[in-house]
Protein backbone atom coordinates (compact mmCIF):
# COMPACT_ATOMS: atom_id res chain seq x y z
CA UNK A 1 0.00 0.00 0.00
CA UNK A 2 2.91 2.28 0.64
CA UNK A 3 2.63 2.78 -3.36
CA UNK A 4 -0.35 4.62 -3.36
CA UNK A 5 0.92 7.30 -1.01
CA UNK A 6 3.07 10.12 -1.43
CA UNK A 7 3.33 11.31 2.41
CA UNK A 8 3.42 9.38 5.39
CA UNK A 9 3.21 10.43 9.39
CA UNK A 10 3.99 7.37 11.39
CA UNK A 11 4.29 7.81 14.79
CA UNK A 12 7.35 6.22 15.36
CA UNK A 13 9.10 8.01 13.09
CA UNK A 14 7.56 11.48 14.07
CA UNK A 15 8.22 10.92 17.94
CA UNK A 16 4.63 11.68 18.31
CA UNK A 17 1.52 10.54 18.35
CA UNK A 18 -2.08 11.61 17.82
CA UNK A 19 -3.69 14.45 18.32
CA UNK A 20 0.00 15.88 19.16
CA UNK A 21 -0.03 18.46 16.26
CA UNK A 22 2.94 17.99 15.01
CA UNK A 23 2.16 14.06 13.69
CA UNK A 24 -0.16 15.92 11.29
CA UNK A 25 2.06 19.10 10.57
CA UNK A 26 4.28 16.47 9.78
CA UNK A 27 2.26 15.37 6.93
CA UNK A 28 1.11 18.65 5.93
CA UNK A 29 4.42 20.22 5.88
CA UNK A 30 5.67 17.02 3.23
CA UNK A 31 2.58 18.32 1.20
CA UNK A 32 3.72 21.54 1.18
CA UNK A 33 0.38 22.49 2.26
CA UNK A 34 0.44 26.54 4.11
CA UNK A 35 -0.95 26.92 7.43
CA UNK A 36 -3.01 29.27 5.62
CA UNK A 37 -4.62 26.42 3.57
CA UNK A 38 -5.03 24.19 6.64
CA UNK A 39 -9.11 25.02 6.16
CA UNK A 40 -9.35 23.32 3.12
CA UNK A 41 -7.51 20.30 3.98
CA UNK A 42 -9.78 17.06 5.13
CA UNK A 43 -8.73 14.55 7.79
CA UNK A 44 -10.74 11.33 7.76
CA UNK A 45 -9.99 9.14 10.60
CA UNK A 46 -11.78 6.45 12.89
CA UNK A 47 -10.69 8.02 16.01
CA UNK A 48 -12.64 10.67 17.67
CA UNK A 49 -10.04 11.11 20.41
CA UNK A 50 -7.09 11.05 18.31
CA UNK A 51 -7.90 11.90 14.45
CA UNK A 52 -10.92 13.90 14.94
CA UNK A 53 -9.43 15.95 18.03
CA UNK A 54 -6.15 16.23 16.19
CA UNK A 55 -7.91 17.11 12.69
CA UNK A 56 -10.39 19.60 14.70
CA UNK A 57 -7.15 21.60 16.87
CA UNK A 58 -5.51 22.80 13.61
CA UNK A 59 -8.13 23.59 11.80
CA UNK A 60 -8.63 20.42 9.52
CA UNK A 61 -11.77 20.04 8.16
CA UNK A 62 -12.92 16.70 10.30
CA UNK A 63 -14.24 13.71 8.53
CA UNK A 64 -15.27 10.84 10.81
CA UNK A 65 -15.42 7.33 9.41
CA UNK A 66 -18.10 5.81 11.86
CA UNK A 67 -17.53 2.38 10.96
CA UNK A 68 -14.94 0.72 13.72
CA UNK A 69 -17.07 -0.73 16.57
CA UNK A 70 -14.82 -0.96 18.75
CA UNK A 71 -13.76 2.62 18.90
CA UNK A 72 -15.99 5.50 21.34
CA UNK A 73 -19.36 7.10 19.18
CA UNK A 74 -19.38 9.35 21.56
CA UNK A 75 -17.12 12.55 21.35
CA UNK A 76 -15.48 12.93 25.05
CA UNK A 77 -16.05 17.50 24.51
CA UNK A 78 -16.49 19.33 21.82
CA UNK A 79 -12.72 19.06 20.41
CA UNK A 80 -13.91 15.69 19.46
CA UNK A 81 -16.95 16.68 17.20
CA UNK A 82 -16.21 16.11 13.68
CA UNK A 83 -17.21 18.42 11.06
CA UNK A 84 -18.66 15.71 8.76
CA UNK A 85 -19.55 11.97 9.54
CA UNK A 86 -19.83 9.06 6.93
CA UNK A 87 -20.20 5.30 7.49
CA UNK A 88 -18.47 3.93 4.93
CA UNK A 89 -14.83 4.66 2.75
CA UNK A 90 -17.40 4.84 -0.03
CA UNK A 91 -19.16 7.81 1.51
CA UNK A 92 -16.51 9.83 1.08
CA UNK A 93 -16.12 10.53 -2.69
CA UNK A 94 -19.96 12.78 -2.50
CA UNK A 95 -18.96 14.40 0.18
CA UNK A 96 -15.60 15.34 -0.71
CA UNK A 97 -17.64 16.64 -4.41
CA UNK A 98 -20.28 18.69 -2.17
CA UNK A 99 -17.06 20.04 -0.59
CA UNK A 100 -15.16 21.02 -3.50
CA UNK A 101 -17.77 22.39 -5.16
CA UNK A 102 -19.73 24.95 -2.58
CA UNK A 103 -16.67 27.17 -1.19
CA UNK A 104 -18.97 28.27 2.04
CA UNK A 105 -18.34 24.89 2.98
CA UNK A 106 -14.52 25.26 3.53
CA UNK A 107 -13.54 27.55 6.14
Amino acid sequence: MYDCFDVFAISEEVGVEKPDPRIFIHALDQLAICRADYGRVVMVGNNLARDIKGANALGLISVWLDWAPRRSKIPADISEIPQYTIKTPEALLPLLHKLNSSPSNIR
